[in-house]
C-alpha cells in the first residue's frame, strides 16, 4: 500500500493505492496556483516533472510533496513622476507591504493603483495574489496655484486673481482708465499684447502688478482751481461765457503740476450767441511760473460758431504752476467749454 500526502500549497493524487510487492507506484504532485513544488520524499521515490515515481514497494510507504509559495516583481510605475526603487518584491498570499512614495512637480500623490486610470486602489494589507509579475500605478492630483493681480492708480486688472494649475498659463485684462495709458506689467513671467497679460508657464503662486501713467488732463471752467475774470459761469455745462465788450481774462488757472515733456494743449471754444463770428477774439495761452513763463500763444481769429484750438507746448522739469489762460479782447461772444492737455 503507498499512501501520499500534501503540505501547504498544493495537492497529491491519488491519495492512497494498492501496489503488488516489488512494482512501482505514480503519484501526480499540483501545486496550487502561485506555489511551485519544494520537495516530495518517501518511498525511496524521485520526482520526475510533475509525478513522483517510487522505488519498487516492498512494504507499505508514504509519499509526502511539500510546496512554497512563489516570489514575484510587482512593478511600479510613477506615471509621469519618480519613484525609488522602481519595483518590489511580493510573496503570493503574503500581504505586499508598504510601497516607497513618488514624487512629481506640480502635483499630489494620491495612492498607487491596479488600474492606469484608476478605480482599482491598492492595499498595503492586501495579500497577493496574481499568480505572476504584476504593475501597480500612482494616481496624482495636478497642484492648482493662486496667481493674483493687482494694479496701480489710474487704471485696472481684471480677474483679481485666478486658480491655475500647474504648467498652464492664464490671462488678464489690463484697462487704463480715460487719460491713462499703461505704463508696464510685470509678474509671473508674462507679456502684454494689447490689454491682454499672459503669464509664463505657472509652476508656483505668483502676482501680476500693472502700473499706468497720466497721459491726458481736462479741466473745465468750472472746476476749483479756475478762474475767470470777465466771465460768466454756466454750472450745468460746465463752460464759462463773455459777450463782447468786456475786455479781460475770461479763464485762467489751474497752476497745474505736469510731468515734465512735451503737450498738446486744445482749447475747446464756441460762440456765445451769435456776432461777427470771424472777428479776433484775444489769445489763447500756456504759462509757467504764474504767468512769468510763457511756453505758447496763438492770437488771432476763430472762425466758425465752434471748434478746437491746439497748441504745442513742452512743460519744464519742476512745473508747479501752469496755466491755460483766455484773454478776450471784448470782440466777440465767446464761451470755453475745457481745456485739454495730452502728452506727445
Amino acid at each position: 500500500m503507498v499512501s501520499a500526502s500534501a503540505g501547504d500549497g498544493g495537492s497529491v493524487s491519488p491519495a492512497m493505492q494498492e501496489v503488488l510487492e516489488g512494482e512501482t507506484a505514480n503519484v501526480g504532485v499540483s501545486p496550487s496556483a502561485g506555489h511551485s513544488i519544494l520537495s516530495v520524499s518517501g518511498c525511496d521515490g524521485a520526482l520526475s516533472g510533475s509525478v513522483f515515481v517510487t522505488a519498487p514497494v516492498t512494504a507499505h510507504c508514504n509519499v509526502f510533496a511539500a510546496f512554497e509559495a512563489n516570489t514575484y516583481t510587482l512593478n511600479l510605475n510613477a506615471q509621469g513622476g519618480s519613484v525609488t526603487p522602481s519595483s518590489q518584491a511580493v510573496v503570493y498570499g503574503e500581504p505586499t507591504g508598504t510601497l516607497p512614495e513618488p514624487s512629481r512637480d506640480g502635483h499630489n500623490f494620491l495612492g498607487w493603483d491596479w488600474q492606469p486610470a484608476g478605480g482599482s486602489p491598492w492595499q498595503a494589507s492586501e495579500p497577493y495574489l496574481i499568480a505572476g509579475d504584476s504593475t501597480v500605478y500612482a494616481q496624482w492630483d495636478i497642484e492648482a496655484y493662486t496667481v493674483s493681480a493687482s494694479a496701480g492708480a489710474g487704471g485696472s486688472i481684471s480677474p483679481s486673481s485666478r486658480s491655475v494649475e500647474h504648467g498652464a498659463t492664464t490671462t488678464f485684462t489690463v484697462t487704463p482708465n480715460e487719460g491713462y495709458e499703461v505704463a508696464s506689467v510685470t509678474g509671473c513671467a508674462g507679456a502684454l499684447s494689447g490689454s491682454t497679460y499672459t503669464t509664463g508657464v505657472i509652476t508656483a503662486g505668483c502676482t501680476v502688478s500693472a502700473s499706468f501713467e497720466q497721459v491726458e488732463w481736462v479741466f473745465y471752467p468750472t472746476d476749483w482751481n479756475m478762474h475767470t475774470q470777465i466771465g460768466t459761469y454756466d454750472q450745468a455745462s460746465q463752460s464759462v461765457y463773455v459777450l463782447a465788450g468786456t475786455s479781460g481774462f475770461l479763464l485762467y488757472g489751474p497752476y497745474a503740476t505736469l510731468p515734465a515733456g512735451s503737450y498738446d494743449i486744445t482749447f475747446q471754444w464756441s460762440e456765445y450767441y451769435g456776432n461777427d463770428i470771424n472777428a479776433r477774439f484775444g489769445n489763447f495761452e500756456v504759462t509757467n511760473n504764474h504767468g512769468s513763463d510763457r511756453l505758447a500763444i496763438f492770437s488771432g481769429s476763430l472762425y466758425g460758431s465752434a471748434g478746437e484750438h491746439t497748441l504745442s507746448a513742452t512743460v519744464p522739469p519742476g512745473a508747479t504752476s501752469v496755466e491755460f489762460r483766455v484773454w478776450s479782447n471784448g470782440q466777440r461772444n465767446l464761451r470755453i467749454h475745457k481745456v485739454t492737455a495730452t502728452r506727445q
